[in-house]
């Protein structure tokens, strides 16, 4: 366990508001983490956002079908947005985030 990934369990444990303790503590930053967690969980989902995919594009007709891959290029894209601040949930902020910007049931 790296020492961000140390700290940012403590802010979680603790309940701490990082925008408070950021603001005396300039020098914590969970960009990094955010990041690597968010291409990590990516990387595990990937898989079953393209099963799904698949089985909902399979129905449909020929031109639909064709826009599978631009979906999944899409979906590689995804990235932590800074916007999005500390996240106390990185796995739900992602699950989220797919299903806002993919419909697929």
């Amino acid at each position: 366990m790296s020492n961000q990934e140390f700290l940012y369990e403590l802010f979680l444990d603790f309940k701490i508001d990082y925008k408070s303790f950021a603001r005396h503590f300039s020098g914590l930053d969970f960009i990094n983490l955010f990041k690597n967690n968010y291409e990590d969980l990516k990387t595990s989902y990937s898989n079953d956002f393209a099963f799904h995919l698949f089985n909902k594009l399979s129905s449909e007709i020929t031109e639909k079908k064709g826009e599978y891959f631009e979906i999944i290029d899409n979906y590689n894209d995804l990235r932590y947005n800074i916007v999005d601040g500390f996240l106390s949930d990185i796995e739900q902020h992602f699950k989220n985030e797919v299903s806002k910007n993919f419909s697929i049931n």
